[in-house]
């Protein structure tokens, strides 16, 4: 797959290039919003070329190929064993994450993430009338742990319903060991605490690291957890909106479907439908490419950080294309440090302090883009730290 190609996606009706002027004429560079510059497979476009071919776009209909792709990629990735009639369809994992809250909790209970963390945790927590209960992600030297300790004390609390697990984890990178997860599903097991598993950049591992599915680490993990899958970040296909949800536990299995009918979420949409098993027919060779591709983006990063601006530090990227910086060597404040980046390095990045605390004095990068893309925002942002020098 030629990643190298650089394509024009303004004028797309696009989020991340098409919301602002300034990134439709290259003044600002985006690199914020986690979808790829990158091509999609070539047999997902084709798919969807065949399928726009037939003229007429009624009711679609899942035969049961859904699930059935579905689990046989996860059993050959990741070695997860999945009954097909565990796997339901949702059309995004943030649906998924707004079900999973209100399936598992009552208005004003308590809800546990671990900060610095995709904001949308927070945000779906509060929208929906509940609590959130923080367990700070542990940092020393741009490293993060789980403190197990807080994690332990909020679990124990008699409100505390739920924790969101965001595994990989954005935006700090790491992709957390079995011995961790394994000490996750103890806690919660014991506390009675379900388990929201957000593993949609599960396929996006980089080379020494590999990925654990939550809900395979003990018996017990696989009955109090809900793992939230999808497309989108594999293969650069989330506006499709199809994502897939896997629930061993009968109980909760039904109370997530009774949302969903509830809600009006069952009807599949027939692009995202022919996409999906496209994709995950097809894809394994499309993603060994593009890990290797995303792996090559982050060590040019690394290297230039390295000689040419060494008081930045990023923290080691285990899974996901989002490289997370450490600017407080700038000392500057986050409302600065926001300008300096959009105006004087003309980078569109995401701010440290959106995903809530320990997200200080931090900028989000998007590397999941050409090559030749990764080197200008590395130019841009050499020039800008030189020039706020010499000022």
């Amino acid at each position: 797959m030629d990643f190298d190609k650089s394509i024009d996606r303004v004028g797309t009706q696009c989020c991340k290039w098409d919301s602002e002027t300034c990134y439709q004429t290259g003044e600002i560079l985006p690199m914020w919003v986690a979808d790829m510059d990158l091509p999609a497979p070539d047999e997902v476009v084709r798919a969807l070329k065949k399928r726009a071919e037939h003229p007429i776009f009624g009711y679609a209909y899942d035969d049961g190929s859904f699930a059935e792709v579905l689990q046989q990629w996860i059993l050959k990735r990741h070695g997860w064993i999945i009954d097909t009639d565990h796997i339901i369809f949702s059309p995004g994992v943030l649906t998924t994450m707004a079900m999973f809250i209100n399936a598992v909790s009552k208005q004003g209970e308590h809800i546990i993430i671990m900060s610095p963390v995709y904001y949308p945790f927070t945000e779906y927590i509060t929208d929906n009338n509940r609590c959130v209960d923080r367990c700070n992600l542990l940092c020393k030297d741009d490293a993060y742990q789980i403190d197990f300790e807080k994690l332990d004390e909020l679990a124990a609390k008699e409100n505390t319903k739920a924790l969101l697990l965001c595994n990989p984890h954005n935006p700090v990178g790491r992709v957390f060991t079995r011995h961790e997860l394994e000490k996750i599903a103890e806690i919660c097991s014991q506390n009675d605490i379900k388990v929201f598993a957000d593993e949609i950049h599960s396929d996006l591992i980089m080379p020494g690291f590999k990925h654990i599915p939550f809900a395979t680490v003990s018996k017990e993990a696989s009955q109090i957890t809900v793992t939230a899958y999808s497309m989108a970040k594999t293969f650069n296909l989330a506006g499709l909106q199809a994502s897939a949800v896997v629930v061993s536990n009968e109980k909760l299995r039904e109370k997530i479907l009774g949302l969903r009918r509830a809600w009006g979420l069952f009807n599949v949409n027939n692009f995202a439908l022919t996409a999906f098993e496209a994709a995950f027919r097809y894809g394994e060779k499309y993603v060994d490419e593009l890990v290797t591709y995303l792996d090559k983006n982050k060590k040019y990063i690394l290297t230039f950080l390295n000689k040419r601006l060494p008081m930045l530090k990023c923290s080691e990227l285990q899974g996901t294309y989002l490289m997370w910086m450490n600017c407080s060597s700038l000392s500057m404040t986050d409302e600065e440090l926001a300008v300096f980046f959009r105006e004087k390095a003309g980078l569109g990045l995401d701010e440290g302090t959106l995903f809530g605390p320990g997200g200080e004095q931090h900028m989000r990068i998007n590397i999941a883009c050409p090559l030749s893309r990764v080197k200008e925002a590395m130019e841009r942002l050499e020039k800008a730290v030189k020039e706020g020098k010499e000022t």
